[in-house]
């Protein structure tokens, strides 16, 4: 089977076009290649088709260079083009997240308002060794039978019929055709998590295991049926236990009654219902809940004494209530968390101030070994959760962060108060008070991140 037989088969067997489609196209080999087989695909089947590229203004010239040259090929294929730039550097400090989180927060809002413009559904080129990297990511992050299913064929608007397409065979096509596409130099950056999986973990498994690639393949499809079956049985119980109320509210008798693997997707299912003051949904489909959370929901449901709450994650609360588990918002928690952010910046070891390493107002770390601890993406400002532990600078091993601060003589009353930089439950700095020995700066320092935690200025304040 040829490369467009494979694409066509797959749109059919996920019936992912209807009246016309938006190919999303950066410039790259697997995007340029996904609007060739598109184009030819519309004009068989007679569907509207469109581009959209979206320029993160990462790169500079070069990001430029990217939009030009989608451009050049929309015009000379005669396919309407939607393009729209944005400064995700500055978006990414404004918002405190990763650039890469950014990035994607960027491109798929434009994405999402040509979707809305048009009425057609968003096409992105994952292809099959994407889907595999996926895999092996979630594994390594430690993952349910969920994430070993690794990118969906389609979510919501979301459609992507390259998933059963190797890169290798994208490259081959492009050279028999004579196409050109352009590379993304970030793309052999191996700082980035995603791009060591590429360059250097799967190639040590190929080497070790051989066909380690359709071994994951075949992994991911077990799990997609798996998922589907379990998420089927949760969504009919979760009809059955979710009681329409003006929080989320769960039968706590009725919930008990059933498998741990059934209760944990019912709190996804209950979560993703949480509707924020904006009016929008606050984890989306269950994503972003960790399932140390999930955990620890399901146990304070089964256990948990009428009048008790424990943290779920954001501001989020789970309450119970006699026979009831209640999911609500902590405003005063919410509250405060939404009124900092902070920044960091990376400076080489030979030009850092070592007079910073004395101020409890920053936060200096080794850049390099942070990496190889954190990933930047999951960086985030909040106040303490349970669970929490804490490795404080100067003190051997680790505490629980509630020990610290009985250790410090931290009132009771000031813990719920206190920012933190956190990645998932490993605290990094508790600002003024102590930075974590996760990354210290020795002699042999080549790189400093130093991070600084700001208090945002109300309009009302200006």
């Amino acid at each position: 089977m040829d490369i467009y037989e494979r694409f066509e088969e797959t749109i059919t067997k996920y019936n992912m076009i209807d009246k016309g489609v938006i190919a999303c196209v950066s410039g790259g080999a697997d995007s340029i290649c996904m609007l060739y087989l598109l184009f030819d695909y519309c004009r068989k089947h007679d569907v509207d088709l469109v581009c959209a590229h979206f320029n993160h203004c990462i790169r500079g010239k070069e990001s430029d260079s990217d939009m030009e040259f989608v451009k050049d090929v929309c015009k000379k294929l005669g396919i309407k083009l939607y393009c729209e730039s944005g400064d995700v550097p500055s978006l990414a400090k404004k918002l405190n997240k990763g650039i890469e989180e950014t990035a994607r927060i960027a491109r798929y809002e434009f994405f999402e308002k040509v979707a809305k413009e048009t009425g057609y559904r968003i096409c992105v080129a994952h292809n099959r060794d994407d889907r595999i990297e996926t895999v092996i990511h979630n594994i390594l992050r430690g993952t349910s039978i969920d994430g070993l299913k690794g990118i969906p064929y389609t979510r919501g608007n979301i459609i992507r019929p390259m998933l059963d397409i190797s890169r290798k065979k994208i490259e081959e096509f492009l050279s028999q055709n004579n196409i050109e596409f352009k590379v993304d130099s970030t793309n052999a950056d191996v700082t980035y998590t995603r791009n060591r999986i590429r360059h250097n973990i799967i190639p040590f498994l190929e080497s070790e295991y051989g066909s380690i690639k359709e071994s994951i393949i075949r992994l991911s499809d077990l799990s997609m049926e798996d998922s589907e079956f379990l998420n089927s049985v949760a969504y009919e119980k979760a009809l059955e236990c979710i009681i329409p109320d003006s929080n989320v509210k769960i039968d706590t008798a009725r919930y008990s009654k059933y498998h741990v693997a059934i209760r944990g997707r019912i709190l996804k299912i209950a979560l993703s219902q949480l509707i924020d003051k904006n009016g929008r949904h606050f984890f989306e489909a269950g994503k972003g809940i960790e399932m140390s959370i999930i955990k620890r929901v399901d146990e304070f449901a089964l256990s948990g004494y009428s009048g008790k709450h424990v943290d779920v994650s954001k501001g989020v609360v789970a309450r119970k209530e006699y026979d009831a588990l209640i999911f609500a918002f902590d405003e005063d928690v919410q509250n405060e968390q939404s009124d900092y952010y902070f920044t960091h910046e990376v400076v080489s070891g030979n030009s850092f101030d070592k007079e910073l390493l004395k101020d409890m107002g920053c936060a200096c770390f080794d850049y390099d070994k942070l990496l190889k601890e954190v990933n930047m993406d999951q960086l985030e400002i909040r106040t303490r959760q349970e669970g929490d532990i804490f490795r404080p600078f100067g003190f051997r091993g680790t505490k629980k962060l509630k020990k610290f601060f009985i250790d410090e003589k931290i009132p009771v009353s000031e813990r719920n108060k206190i920012m933190l930089l956190a990645h998932e439950n490993n605290i990094l700095w508790i600002p003024n008070l102590r930075i974590s020995n996760v990354a210290p700066i020795d002699k042999n320092t080549q790189n400093v991140i130093i991070f600084r935690l700001h208090y945002k200025i109300l309009e009302e304040d200006k």
